[in-house]
């Protein structure tokens, strides 16, 4: 018994002498960007959407494309045609989806109108074409789309004081009417 004792402890000292296994490397920092050009959007159904430096966004793309390939889903549906833009802010790579972009695209700020889109909120549209998105939002078509892909917003209740508060403006931002 005393021998059983002795083997089940030195194994057990042992086992404590085993070096840990080794800590994985922590992730380099992602590359920062100087200008719009430096950034990339990738966009892989079922992985993710994002915003990356170009010298890193084709092994994030490939990271996204695996991942998906292993994934039993649906793809998103969106509501509207979109754009994917991506630009460079404070030195890091941001993505700004881009709703109805063939109706928002401006030289100028004085180009811009708003109009309110039920699926998200006040929207910047050029003022020549402010008629025309209108009837696209508006359209029963539109809305069954929205509540389908459940993109429609509940109407927010006003905050106290909101009467107040001046009208969202359009203004011309990286080419695209926004708010």
């Amino acid at each position: 018994m005393r021998r059983i004792a002795v083997v089940v402890a030195v194994a057990a000292l042992a086992a404590c002498n085993e070096p840990a296994p080794a800590a994985s490397a922590p992730e380099p920092p992602l590359p920062r960007c100087v200008r719009d050009a430096d950034c990339v959007a990738v966009e892989v159904q079922c992985a993710g959407t994002g915003a990356f430096h170009r010298s890193v966004a084709a092994a994030q793309r490939e990271e996204w494309e695996q991942r998906a390939a292993i994934r039993d889903c649906v793809p998103r549906r969106r509501a509207s045609p979109y754009r994917l833009a991506a630009y460079c802010q404070g030195g890091g790579c941001v993505l700004d989806e881009i709703a109805w972009p063939e109706l928002r695209g401006c030289a100028q700020s004085s180009e811009c109108a708003v109009i309110d889109d039920p699926c998200v909120g006040p929207l910047g549209v050029r003022a020549d074409r402010e008629a025309e998105a209108r009837a696209l939002v508006a359209s029963d078509e539109r809305t069954s789309q929205c509540a389908d892909s459940a993109a429609a917003r509940p109407r927010a209740r006003p905050l106290p004081g909101a009467s107040d508060r001046s009208p969202p403006v359009a203004s011309c931002v990286r080419g695209y009417c926004r708010l």
